[in-house]
């Protein structure tokens, strides 16, 4: 063995001894199999197969933990065993999902309740849910139970306390499965475990039997198809370790159409959601020579008739003729709502005269059934007058259109999509009022009680207001639970009951107003918060459901838009404790603890009863905590003076985490109080900015004839999603659309101006577009130019193979010949990007909706054929839509989208995830570079940048772009809890993503459909070339459908609306090619006419040869 010196001299030296030994170590370090080596100076370290082992070991470790944190919602876990070990990872409150272990659904969904996971009922479909339209899920606790009750197999009853009976409600077809312990002591015994009733729980016929074995301990599985709607009983002994599933029906899918149960084979947006609008005057009943008044008292008026109109509660009525008097500022009766004996009810609408007549338009709806009367002026002195009044009647999911064209099948099917398309959120609306420690009884009395509060949820007659939380007394019997009280909370009537076993249970229960006022809810303190949705009498759109949206907000201001209500919230609730202004904790029975979830800069109110009568001097009512809800500074305090009083306190979060809110409840006259969450006064600011009817700011703009009509039958032409239908390329303008006969027509010209050049793609030999094109809006048409002038043109495709033509020319439109970007046949979406260096990739979707795809190919130039296809999203268990896809001034590709479990509903949209790619599209990383995900992405292989839950009114396929420093940013809808919808932007700060509301939108866009109301068009963006960045829109509400529009959002407290353009497309939507708006600094939009979906125009029938424009406008610097 060579020798070593050990000389111990220090270091440096240059003695060849030591060298001699730093030779030998060196090599031990190289060479050695074992972890470690010795050094000269007699010292273990790590050799170098030692320190690749740590390496590997704690990049394992990091992969594992970065794999656990990319899953959304939470961390992922396989079994309830795993979470539940994991729970300090899991904050308490928050929710978690545990993957199904039947398959019944993809995963089950647990929350936190003080260091135990609980399942909250929800669940994740699976992609057999989605296709078939049943979802699998555990049943016990949606079961409603006897204690020692037996159902025998000839429909008798007996008492037995060793047995319990489970009554779950499932509708025909669905499927109900226990397994767990069967038998008895009796051998041969026919036990029924699983047996059909009716609605009534009346007993109806056996599904599922046992014969005993002679043991009480047997295992067995049994299952039963309901055969009827109504429930399915369920043999339980009480001592049993059992599974009770249930295979449910909650998705409608294709296979629905036209079956009992489910929809109507007849499903366009014009019927679904528009009006029907029919001339009224041949239904009406003319008074002629008199108008009706306020008061029920008529005038004569020679000039003057009154039409009465037969009428159907939520039916519209316009007239349009000339209005007012030469009396100023008279109020005019106009629209009155009368009873079927034509008595005035209330007056509907009042025209306040500016003394003269003039022509003008009014619009009532029905308040009950009944007539409408509508004061008419027939003549003046210049002759006789033109008028008009139609009857709209409104068409929606209820049980009034059950089995009529555009209605639903005759099913209580009807409420499950009545409830998808009008119910929101209202859990935290500053609108809701709270009567702590009482509840209210069915007789209009009051008990005292610290079991119960009584939630107010303000309602106009008509309105439908949801409840889930804990129902249930500790006896049996209807117990009242939802009340009609009037505007001063006065009873007046039980609206809905709950049959109680004795048990206390989470449940959904729903009641209607039958006046204005509010509704009022029992809710019991310490078993689960409560949730809160509220439908609108109205599902119709335009004025007349703006009308009743910001009648429930007239008085709010804007406050209504940004505060939250956190009172009585039990998620964030902890009773009988007080943090102290030093940060300690102290037990306290006589307080309330909250521990409001905040964001730096967030506002927390609280009004309530502040200070005590035996002591004096200061306290700190509000805190700043940290995540973990440590103490971090005091915020507010109040000084008592030896009495209390009842006041407000505000504190401003100075991070992120949690605000501690102290509130006493000492004695019942201190028990009213009210915490809120404000944003910050900058959101208040900027949304003042876009409230102008007509913005002061207007861009340079020009509207241009091009020279072809468009058809405009489907969305195909204005489809955010087609990428680009105008391109700039060399020095050549393109647009591309589908024109007369539903032909797809290209056009050319300089950019300097001249003459457009025209060619007609369905002459194409071989017809490579299937010409004409299929009436629907996926079919839509996207453009590019590659680096050597080849002009690429794809479309007419949903679910269709490749259709795609290329110019055998540069720059030459009049000869073309098909080419294609995949061999794959299902192919959707086409759309195409350019990076710098002139390299042009093509991406579309491939797979049906609900199993979807997304790839991508790139442009060989040399071969002028498309190469190295790859998935870059996979569609898990639901399907992927993408956002605008952008390449930044870097030339990386931005990737955005979310998930749809739904084929037919946008409202099951979820998530938003993102991936960036800096070698056009080999490899992706997060925004920040922190993880890189491999190909292909999916939900939990991806960067989450926003938690966006369904039913909040995100609608796929949104624009996109990049800021000034190459930061991605996206928008989509969302809707408030007062039911509006508004653009939020999601954009990546470069050390973390951010939120902003972007508009201040009056209206509602109903999105529980897969085919829209489209009275806006989905948000876009575009960045200019000196880094502003605009959100664009139009909409056919608020008076703005003759502008487009334009949000400056580049400093989101700064908000500056703009006027594109004035021009009126209807409802057809806005494609904006980004890079035109980057590299030129202006906008190319082309724009046409469609149905604006208001009144009468609701058919796209007429507007197959509209007239195509040109806007260009120059982008303010």
């Amino acid at each position: 063995m060579p020798q070593r010196y050990n000389t111990g001299n220090s270091r440096p030296s240059n003695s060849m001894k030591d060298l001699n030994d730093n030779a030998l170590a060196f090599d031990d370090y190289m060479n050695s199999d074992g972890d470690t080596f010795i050094d000269r100076f007699e010292k273990e370290r790590d050799s170098l197969y030692g320190t690749t082992k740590k390496i590997i070991s704690a990049a394992n470790v990091a992969v594992e933990e970065t794999r656990q944190n990319l899953i959304p919602l939470s961390r992922q876990y396989m079994t309830l065993a795993d979470a539940q070990a994991d729970i300090a990872n899991i904050p308490d409150g928050s929710t978690t999902y545990v993957r199904s272990p039947d398959g019944g659904t993809l995963a089950d969904e647990y929350i936190n309740n003080g260091g135990t996971l609980a399942a909250t009922g929800r669940a994740m479909p699976s992609m057999t849910a989605l296709t078939t339209g049943y979802v699998t899920v555990d049943a016990k606790g949606a079961a409603d139970i006897t204690a020692g009750l037996v159902i025998n197999a000839d429909g008798s009853t007996q008492s037995n306390a060793s047995w319990n009976a489970y009554y779950l409600k499932a509708r025909e077809g669905e499927t109900v499965t226990y397994s767990g312990t069967v038998g008895s002591n009796t051998v041969g015994e026919e036990m029924a475990y699983l047996i059909q009733l009716d609605s009534n729980k009346s007993f109806v016929a056996p599904m599922a039997t046992w014969t005993s074995t002679g043991s009480p301990t047997d295992k067995s599985t049994l299952s039963a198809t309901a055969t009827q709607d109504g429930y399915i009983y369920v043999r339980v002994r009480d001592t049993a370790e059992f599974t009770l599933t249930q295979r449910k029906k909650t998705i409608l899918v294709e296979s629905d159409i036209d079956v009992a149960g489910g929809v109507a084979g007849y499903a366009t947006d014009s019927v679904l959601f528009g009006y029907e609008g029919v001339d009224a005057v041949p239904l009406a009943t003319e008074v002629n020579g008199s108008v009706l008044n306020a008061d029920g008292t008529t005038t004569p008026a020679a000039a003057f008739s009154m039409y009465y109109i037969p009428v159907k509660k939520h039916q519209a009525v316009d007239f349009t003729g000339k209005l007012g008097s030469a009396s100023y500022n008279e109020q005019i009766p106009q629209i009155i709502q009368c009873d079927a004996d034509k008595n005035v009810v209330s007056v509907l609408k009042y025209y306040v005269s500016k003394g003269v007549t003039e022509d003008g338009s009014m619009t009532a709806i029905a308040a009950q059934d009944g007539f409408i009367a509508v004061r008419v002026r027939k003549s003046d002195a210049s002759g006789i007058l033109d008028f008009s009044i139609v009857l709209r009647k409104a068409r929606t999911f209820t049980e009034e259109t059950a089995d009529q064209s555009g209605g639903a099948a005759s099913s209580d099917r009807v409420g499950m999509i009545e409830k998808n398309l009008g119910y929101f959120d209202i859990s935290k609306s500053q609108d809701n009022e709270f009567g702590i420690f009482y509840a209210l009884n069915a007789d209009g009395t009051k008990t005292a009680t610290e079991s119960f509060i009584t939630l107010y949820v303000p309602a106009k007659s008509g309105d439908s207001v949801k409840y889930r939380g804990p129902v249930g007394v500790n006896s049996t019997g209807n117990a009242e639970w939802m009340f009609q009280v009037d505007e001063n909370k006065n009873f007046v009537s039980v609206l809905t009951y709950w049959a109680s076993t004795g048990a206390i249970v989470v449940r959904e229960l729903e009641a209607t107003a039958t006046q204005d006022g509010y509704i009022a809810i029992r809710h019991r303190l310490g078993t689960s918060p409560f949730v809160l949705s509220k439908k609108l009498s109205t599902f119709a759109p335009g004025d007349e459901y703006r009308e009743s949206v910001d009648e429930l907000d007239a008085t709010q201001g804007l406050d209504s838009r940004v505060i939250a209500d956190y009172t009585c919230d039990e998620a964030v609730l902890t009773k009988g404790q007080v943090m102290n202004s030093d940060g300690s904790i102290t037990t306290a029975s006589g307080w309330w603890a909250y521990y409001i979830p905040v964001s730096a800069g967030d506002v927390i109110r609280l009004r309530g009863w502040l200070g005590a009568l035996s002591t004096t001097g200061t306290y700190a009512p509000i805190i700043q905590c940290d995540a973990s809800k440590n103490f971090v500074g005091v915020l507010a305090t109040f000084t008592n003076a030896g009495r209390l009083v009842d006041a407000s306190v505000e504190g401003t979060a100075t991070q992120d985490g949690y605000v501690y809110v102290r509130v006493r409840m000492t004695a019942a006259q201190y028990y009213d109080h009210k915490v809120e969450k404000i944003k910050p006064e900058s959101v208040l600011a900027h949304r003042v900015n876009a409230l102008s009817s007509v913005p002061e700011n207007r861009m340079q703009a020009t509207i241009e004839r091009l020279p072809f009509e468009l058809d405009n039958y489907a969305d195909y032409n204005f489809n955010p999603v087609s990428q680009d239908n105008v391109v700039i390329a060399g020095d050549y303008v393109y647009v591309v659309g589908v024109s007369l006969g539903r032909n797809p027509v290209i056009l050319q010209r300089s950019i300097y101006g001249g003459a457009w050049q025209k060619f007609d793609l369905s002459t194409i030999a071989g017809n490579p577009f299937h010409s004409p094109n299929e009436p629907d809006g996926h079919n839509l048409f996207s453009l590019v130019v590659t680096k050597e002038g080849y002009v690429i043109v794809a479309g007419n495709m949903h679910a269709h193979p490749c259709r795609a033509a290329i110019t055998t020319n540069p720059h030459d439109i009049s000869a073309w010949e098909a080419i294609s970007f995949t061999a794959f046949d299902l192919i959707t979406y086409p759309r195409f990007v350019t990076f710098s260096d002139g390299t042009v990739c093509a991406f579309y979707r491939v797979g049906r909706s609900g199993d979807g795809a997304y790839y991508m190919s790139t442009f060989d130039d040399a071969t002028k054929t498309f190469i190295n296809e790859t998935k870059i999203i996979d569609a898990t268990d639901s399907n992927p839509y993408e956002q605008r896809i952008v390449v930044d001034d870097n030339d990386r590709l931005h990737l955005c989208w979310g998930y749809r479990q739904s084929a037919g509903n946008a409202d099951t949209n979820y998530g938003m995830f993102y991936g960036v790619s800096a070698d056009k599209g080999q490899t992706f990383t997060s925004a920040a570079g922190a993880a890189s995900f491999a190909l292909p992405m999916t939900e939990s292989n991806s960067e989450r940048i926003a938690n966006i839950t369904q039913s909040s009114g995100y609608v796929n396929q949104c624009g996109s772009c990049t800021d000034v420093e190459n930061r991605f940013q996206t928008v989509i809808w969302q809707h408030q809890a007062n039911g509006r919808t508004q653009v939020v932007r999601i954009r990546w700060t470069g050390s973390g993503w951010a939120t902003d509301i972007l508009t201040d939108y009056e209206f509602t866009v109903i999105t529980a459909t897969n085919i829209l109301v489209p009275i806006a068009s989905r948000p876009v963006l575009a960045r200019s070339r000196y880094g502003r960045v605009f959100m664009l829109y139009h909409t056919t509400q608020m008076g703005r459908e003759n502008q487009i529009r334009a949000v400056d959002c580049t400093d989101p407290d700064n908000l500056v609306e703009w006027l594109v353009g004035t021009y009126n497309p209807g409802a057809q939507e806005l494609v904006v090619n980004t890079s035109i708006a980057r590299e030129h600094n202006q906008l190319m939009i082309m724009l046409s006419r469609g149905p604006s979906y208001t009144g009468t125009d609701t058919s796209t029938e007429p507007y197959t040869a509209e007239p195509a424009h040109l806007l260009t406008a120059v982008l303010p610097s």
